[in-house]
């Protein structure tokens, strides 16, 4: 997906969490990023992390202005999104992580699903038919991506974010 972003004109940074293997996928994938968060133990290290993570986002943003932000359910990208008044589309694919869904669906614009997800968002659902290829990369990546575009803004707007 990023390799076809840059073909189409855009400039892609990711903004990184180092959780589990993450930052060595990226490594071996060759894409450039920015580790804004490491993932802590316990209630009040989550706690602690998604605060720090939620304010370098929000200087990120600040600093890059974007127009659409694509998400792979995390919290930070879309309250960030939200406050700044930024289009936010989330990716969603799981149907356990209910307290993280209440913490970020509602501050999304549009919720992405496959026909095979039970849940239902309401009128931000929009279900798809066929297989996204978001999905590979909500697998790969609890990242946050930059793009840039001169090109790309008819179709997608002259710069986005994802945040996995």
């Amino acid at each position: 997906m990023l390799r076809r972003l840059e073909l189409r004109g855009a400039t892609v940074k990711v903004l990184s969490r180092d959780k589990d293997v993450m930052l060595s996928l990226l490594d071996e994938l060759g894409c450039d990023h920015l580790c804004i968060s490491r993932a802590r133990k316990g209630y009040l290290g989550t706690l602690f992390e998604l605060l720090v993570r939620e304010w370098r986002t929000f200087i990120a943003v600040l600093r890059f202005r974007p127009t659409l932000v694509l998400s792979a359910h995390s919290v930070a990208i879309t309250h960030v999104a939200w406050l700044m008044r930024i289009p936010c589309i989330v990716h969603e694919d799981t149907e356990f992580a209910t307290l993280q869904q209440r913490l970020f669906l509602p501050f999304a614009s549009k919720i992405v699903t496959t026909t095979s997800y039970y849940k239902d968002w309401g009128p931000a659902n929009c279900a798809l038919t066929r297989w996204n290829p978001l999905h590979t990369f909500t697998h790969l990546s609890s990242s946050l991506i930059l793009l840039s575009s001169r090109n790309m803004a008819s179709r997608l707007r002259s710069r986005m974010w994802c945040f996995g």
